[in-house]
C-alpha cells in the first residue's frame, strides 16, 4: 500500500511539474538575463541558508565555505572535481564495507579468483594512467 502511495505522489508531482514548466517557461528563461553579479550572491546566500537549516549550526556554514574554497583551488589546479565528490560521498561507505569484509573472513582478497582478477585490473588501470600521464608530459 505504501508503494502505491509513493507511485501516486510521483505521478501527481510529474503532472504539476509539467504544468509549471508549460506556463512558467518564460519566467525560467528570464533567469538567463539576470547578470551574474546579481545571481551569484543570491545563490551563495541560499546555499548558506540551506546548510544552516539542516542542523541549525553555524559550523555547517563554515564547512560550506571551506569546501567552496577547496573546490575553487581544485578547479585552479585542474583536479577532477567529480572524482573528489565521489570520494567524499562513497569513501566512508567503502571503508565500512571493507572493514566488515576483512573481519568476517580472514583473507578475503587472496582466496577468491575474482578478487585476484579485480586486484590485477586495478593495478593495470593505475599503471595505464601513470604511463599515459608520463607520455603526455
Amino acid at each position: 500500500m505504501l508503494a502505491y502511495g509513493i507511485f501516486l505522489s510521483f505521478f501527481i508531482s510529474a503532472i504539476f511539474i509539467l504544468i509549471i514548466q508549460s506556463f512558467g517557461i518564460k519566467f525560467f528563461l528570464k533567469i538567463n538575463d539576470v547578470p551574474m553579479h546579481y545571481l551569484i550572491p543570491v545563490v551563495i546566500i541560499l546555499c548558506a541558508l540551506g546548510s544552516f537549516a539542516i542542523n541549525n549550526r553555524v559550523f555547517d556554514i563554515w564547512v560550506l565555505l571551506l569546501f567552496g574554497i577547496v573546490g575553487y583551488l581544485m578547479k585552479l589546479g585542474s583536479f577532477s572535481l567529480p572524482a573528489f565528490i565521489l570520494g567524499v560521498i562513497l569513501g566512508p561507505l567503502t571503508e565500512e564495507n571493507l572493514r566488515i569484509a576483512i573481519t568476517t573472513k580472514p583473507d578475503p582478497f587472496h582466496t577468491r579468483p575474482i578478487s585476484g582478477v579485480l586486484l590485477l585490473l586495478t593495478v593495470l588501470s593505475i599503471l595505464y594512467a601513470i604511463i599515459t600521464d608520463i607520455r603526455h608530459n
